[in-house]
């Protein structure tokens, strides 16, 4: 019983932690306050997510949603998406900052952003009656082709993060606002284009007084339209035309892009609820020291200590990894009951670690002791589990053995996970490209073990799985 209790620690604990592929958005930042977004590489395995205000999808393969379907629902928020649980609360003319994982050099394409008005509670909304306008979009960057900077470029070299400003003029009310970036890497051929949408759940405050009409999910993009199919390899790019219709009033086609500073985590505020203060909680530089945090991975040993700020309560999860075992053992040192606790978190295996973070903990004191458990390497001949698929966990009988370009990666006790692993020198990532007409002949064209590179067309060659 108190197992499962600790289950969801190790959930918030293995949240800091992200999968770089094509990618998704990890967290939303308003006010330099960051809120958890659904993590579609995690949740899905794991017991009791917390409530957030990100839109449920199915993105285990951190994919996308191809041009033959932006006529069909997946088109809106992704694939088989559910409206969040919870809500992030903004003022009209604030800045709302997403944090993707690590997004491809690549994938070269536009950045957008839409609202739609829920006109009530969006927890419950039928996305196919949403009408989405846009409030911002950006595209090729100083036209025609001079520096082959695009808007996802810009995203990039943000360090993944998109900011946003919520247009002053907007009525106040619920929104569902809809992130996306279209990656242009094959779309100069009939279905090559590749969108990701993110959904998320927003409270907008304020005394504007516009409620733009917007046009439906499923209409905001057609497969032939002049920026769904386009070639970008092209030497003259100077008749780009960004899609999801024109810019509201009020809205700016991409603020200067620079990071804002996290100084708070927050939660989602649940529907049904009022807004409370209590809701954000405030990080600072007075957590105690011995509360620290390390991400639990299969490929480092590392020592997790949850603790109270007021007091020497604290519980210990220490992992340990061999060549062919790893090993995560649960200690407490005290039974102190306590309502809140501080967590800092420390990894030199994750780019995107915040620096602080706090969550509310239930009353109920947790065990004296805790179960260990351990994942053994898979025999010689076993079964390949495919990239982000299952490879262990507690009661898991699947295969465990990745493939080449993938380590299995434990996300909680419950799950362990395919994720890509280390690069070799002088090759090139799976899904990177890999060559093409103009491709620098320093550039890797060999692939990590286990892909290959395949032409996509004549100007782009990307490392797939064999």
């Amino acid at each position: 019983m108190g197992y499962l209790k600790t289950s969801s620690l190790l959930a918030f604990l293995a949240s800091a932690a992200s999968v770089a592929a094509h990618g998704h958005v990890t967290n939303i930042v308003v006010n330099g306050v960051s809120y958890r977004n659904y993590i579609p590489v995690q949740d899905p395995y794991t017991n009791n997510p917390p409530l957030v205000a990100g839109w449920t999808i199915d993105q285990r393969d951190n994919g996308f949603v191809a041009p033959d379907a932006y006529n069909a629902p997946n088109i809106i928020c992704h694939r088989q998406a559910v409206s969040g649980k919870g809500r992030i609360t903004v003022a009209a003319g604030d800045t709302v900052q997403l944090q993707w994982t690590e997004w491809p050099d690549s994938h070269k394409g536009p950045v957008m952003d839409f609202l739609a008005n829920c006109n009530g509670p969006c927890n419950a909304i039928d996305k196919t009656a949403l009408k989405f306008f846009k409030i911002d979009g950006a595209g090729l960057i100083n036209p025609p082709q001079q520096t082959n900077q695009w808007a996802a470029t810009v995203l990039i070299n943000n360090g993944n993060a998109w900011s946003v400003r919520i247009p002053p003029n907007v009525a106040p009310g619920h929104y569902v606002l809809r992130h996306d970036i279209i990656a242009l890497h094959s779309a100069g051929q009939q279905n090559g284009a590749q969108s990701y949408p993110q959904c998320v759940n927003l409270e907008i405050t304020g005394s504007g007084t516009d409620n733009p009409a917007g046009v439906l999910g499923t209409a905001l993009y057609g497969a032939n339209d002049p920026g769904i199919l386009y070639n970008i390899y092209r030497d003259n790019l100077n008749d780009y035309v960004i899609p999801g219709g024109s810019i509201i009033s009020g809205g700016v086609s991409m603020l200067p892009q620079s990071r804002i500073q996290i100084t708070a985590s927050g939660s989602a505020t649940p529907y049904g609820t009022t807004i409370r203060a209590s809701s954000v909680i405030t990080a600072s530089a007075s957590v105690p020291a011995s509360s620290s945090v390390v991400v639990i991975t299969s490929r480092s040993s590392s020592t997790i200590s949850f603790g109270n700020s007021t007091s020497d309560t604290t519980t210990l999860i220490q992992t340990s990894t061999t060549a062919a075992t790893t090993t995560i053992t649960l200690t407490r040192t005290s039974s102190t009951s306590s309502s809140s606790s501080s967590l800092s978190s420390k990894t030199s295996t994750s780019n995107n670690s915040p620096t602080s973070a706090t969550r509310t903990t239930s009353q109920t004191p947790l065990p004296t002791t805790f179960q260990t458990m351990t994942t053994t390497a898979p025999p010689a001949g076993e079964p390949t589990q495919n990239l982000y698929g299952q490879c262990g966990g507690m009661n898991y009988a699947g295969p465990t053995r990745c493939p080449d370009y993938a380590a299995c990666t434990t996300i909680n006790p419950y799950y362990a996970q395919c994720t890509p692993g280390p690069v070799p020198a002088g090759a090139q990532s799976l899904y990177g490209q890999c060559g093409g007409i103009n491709w620098p002949a320093e550039s890797p064209t060999s692939c990590v073990p286990g892909a290959t590179c395949k032409t996509a067309n004549p100007y782009y060659a990307q490392c797939t799985p064999v």
